[in-house]
């Protein structure tokens, strides 16, 4: 989504900004009016938008909230063609914008417009001041948020320190930890063990430093994966440009249950529950 909305709204003006549900949009217009978006990124599951006065407003699309941007040229009121964002897909992405669901729409000095609609209001947009950031971590919302997998945070010997805080964590739930690594979700974290041929029940501080390296190597490799088809969840989320995802037709044992190993070591996969999460995996690749 970030990718995404990058190319559209970074270095534009935000002319004007409409509040339509006081719950879910906690700013003003005097947060947002006639002020330029210097930057578009995510920490974790917030989309984060820096703004050149030194604030910053960040979006948390929680269940079922949306982002979609739209620039009609000549199409009229109505311009799907034309639109970009993401989100959890529902009807908006076939309706007139806005629609009933629509909390908040930002108006950009190239005529474009940015939605924020949220069928279930879960999602928030708030501000915050710049000046608060350390180490990339903005105050009290992302405290508890640990190091961002596809940066040069993410070493053995980070990961290695904090197994040793957590002597008892099975492996699997060890990488899931949002404290520890933020964004390995339940899939990923068993195509990442899979890629690097541990065992998902093996407890964490028993991991040597070698297979740290593989297991940071196969997180980032599945998760770019993921990134590259567009995510998993092909029935509830949608990419940059309103698709369904199509990683879950490249996945290597996620929901393959009794299925041979893609490595062709004779194996078949297996399925188990690791605290709480179905599991799955090759007992023959993954000792």
């Amino acid at each position: 989504m970030v990718r995404g909305l990058r190319k559209k709204i970074e270095n534009r003006e935000i002319l004007s900004f409409d509040d339509r549900d006081k719950k879910v949009v906690q700013i003003t217009e005097k947060d947002v009016n006639n002020i330029r978006i210097e930057r578009v990124w995510r920490r974790a599951k917030n989309i984060i938008f820096d703004l050149e006065n030194d604030t910053a407003l960040i979006f948390h699309l929680k269940m079922t909230g949306q982002l979609i941007w739209e620039k009609c040229e000549g199409e009229g009121d109505f311009c799907l063609r034309n639109r970009r964002g993401g989100g959890h897909p529902d009807s908006a992405w076939l309706e007139k914008l806005p629609n009933k669901h629509t909390r908040a729409i930002f108006y950009f000095d190239d005529e474009s417009v940015l939605y924020f609609n949220d069928i279930r209001r879960f999602g928030w947009i708030k501000v915050i001041q710049r000046s608060k950031i350390k180490d990339q971590n903005y105050g009290p919302l992302f405290n508890n948020i640990g190091v961002e997998p596809l940066e040069g945070e993410l070493t053995p010997e980070y990961l290695a320190e904090m197994a040793e805080r957590f002597s008892n964590r099975k492996i699997k739930q060890f990488i899931m930890d949002q404290s520890i690594i933020a964004g390995v979700g339940n899939i990923y974290a068993d195509e990442s063990l899979y890629v690097a041929k541990i065992a998902p029940m093996r407890l964490a501080k028993d991991i040597k430093n070698s297979e740290w390296l593989k297991l940071i190597k196969s997180i980032r490799e599945v998760l770019e994966q993921g990134i590259k088809y567009g995510g998993s969840s092909s029935e509830n989320f949608v990419d940059a440009f309103g698709k369904q995802g199509e990683a879950h037709e490249h996945l290597l044992v996620y929901r393959r249950t009794g299925k041979k190993c893609p490595n062709n070591c004779g194996g078949v996969i297996e399925r188990t529950v690791i605290g709480g999460r179905g599991t799955h995996w090759c007992p023959k690749c993954q000792k």
